[in-house]
């Protein structure tokens, strides 16, 4: 799919009916929007093995790469969306989803002594927002961080430079603002971070 001014903005979770019905095919069940979680291990099998037989798809790749992300397998995750990112340099949607799981790989600031203690807060803040936490595992990003011999502030760097990437294409309201306060809170922390370096 190529995105083009002038053409339909795309949602950086959207996929064409071929794409989907490849997807579809090699999980054995429809995807919606939220995948249980319950279904990761045989969701990842599957998607292990298309990704085997046809390793040029950068679907299977995406998908894989999402997959191992929610399960907390963030090196693999890592991993997988970089070959992802070699097949499609161009996707918004490889941009982003590459971008996120070094963003996710950042969240290990978050395992900082003078950062640690006020976590529960920021959980507790979070979920009164409405934000889903789950996500973030700082002790899990870090270990992944220290077994890829990934420094923080490359990994935040890497996570900016692919936001940025994504931006540069005709997106979705509303996808265009995650984007921009993803990018702007990765900018913040990297500053206090290379400051508190200093």
């Amino acid at each position: 799919m190529i995105f083009k001014r002038g053409r339909k903005k795309w949602g950086l979770q959207e996929f064409s009916r071929e794409e989907k019905a490849q997807i579809e095919a090699a999980l054995g069940n429809p995807i919606g929007s939220v995948v249980p979680v319950a279904n990761l291990t045989a969701y990842i099998a599957r998607l292990e093995g298309a990704a085997a037989s046809d390793p040029g798809n950068w679907i299977y790749q995406y998908w894989l790469g999402d997959f191992y992300s929610r399960d907390k397998r963030y090196i693999e995750a890592k991993r997988t969306l970089d070959r992802m990112l070699e097949l499609a340099p161009d996707d918004p949607r490889a941009l982003y989803a590459a971008a996120s799981i070094y963003r996710t790989l950042t969240y290990a600031y978050m395992t900082a002594p003078e950062i640690a203690p006020l976590m529960p807060q920021v959980r507790q803040q979070m979920r009164m927002a409405g934000v889903d936490d789950s996500g973030i595992n700082p002790e899990e990003s870090q270990a992944a961080l220290t077994a890829l011999r990934l420094p923080l502030q490359e990994a935040y760097k890497r996570a900016i430079d692919l936001f940025e990437r994504t931006r540069k294409h005709r997106l979705k309201l509303m996808d265009q603002r995650i984007v921009d306060l993803t990018l702007q809170s990765a900018k913040k922390e990297l500053r206090n971070l290379q400051g508190g370096l200093e």
